[in-house]
């Protein structure tokens, strides 16, 4: 079919053409931003953190999704904090093996950063223990001389199951860590990921183990 349109004449674009690619560009903005606020500022949860860079940056409605944001800090810190996260991944490592191996009767369960080794300057520990009633761990952390605070946290354990469950934080140096305490049948159905909405990866000392020294187990 010939062209409708004579010769040096531009071609009229799509006025949702140009939409689209503004829309992009300013997500992906956001999305530069939201991982910036995360590695360099601490604010790890990614809800708040992509809000916080959309304000800042002056966009509305244009929110991107948490895979896309953890593909970026991953970027980021490979580029910006190459050197200290390799440091920091070791010392949560390390940390995630003592704290495991004390945790020995609740069967602990490491997962998030510690465990894909995505850290970040930030990143806690997170172990889930099954301990039934949760109160349990009281006494132990007590027993230890561990000064700890406790939240409560909404989580969603997929299927529609939402429970709000008792979360034990305290420091150890500069590092924080968090144990989920999760009754019987929680503790059987890990939580689902926000980035992915998938149920959180999680491994035992033993699994942990052999991810980091696969020869010599």
């Amino acid at each position: 079919m010939r062209s409708k349109h004579k010769p040096g004449q531009r071609r009229r674009q799509r006025p949702w053409f140009h939409h689209s690619n503004r829309e992009a560009a300013q997500r992906q903005e956001i999305v530069c931003e939201t991982a910036r606020i995360i590695a360099d500022e601490g604010l790890l949860d990614y809800q708040k953190a992509k809000n916080k860079a959309a304000h800042r940056l002056g966009y509305r409605g244009l929110l991107p999704k948490n895979k896309d944001i953890e593909s970026a800090l991953i970027t980021h810190l490979n580029i910006y904090h190459a050197s200290a996260i390799k440091q920091r991944r070791i010392v949560l490592q390390q940390l995630a093996q003592d704290f495991m191996q004390l945790l020995s009767k609740f069967s602990p369960r490491l997962c998030g950063d510690a465990l894909s080794g995505n850290v970040t300057p930030f990143s806690p520990i997170q172990i889930h223990i099954n301990a039934d009633p949760p109160e349990q761990i009281n006494p132990f952390l007590d027993r230890h001389s561990i000064p700890y605070t406790v939240k409560e946290k909404v989580v969603n354990f997929g299927s529609g199951k939402v429970q709000e469950i008792p979360i034990y934080s305290f420091q150890n140096d500069e590092t924080k860590i968090e144990i989920w305490a999760l009754s019987d049948v929680l503790f059987k159905c890990p939580p689902i990921c926000p980035i992915h909405n998938k149920p959180m990866p999680r491994a035992n000392l033993t699994k942990f183990k052999k991810m980091l020294n696969p020869a010599k187990l």
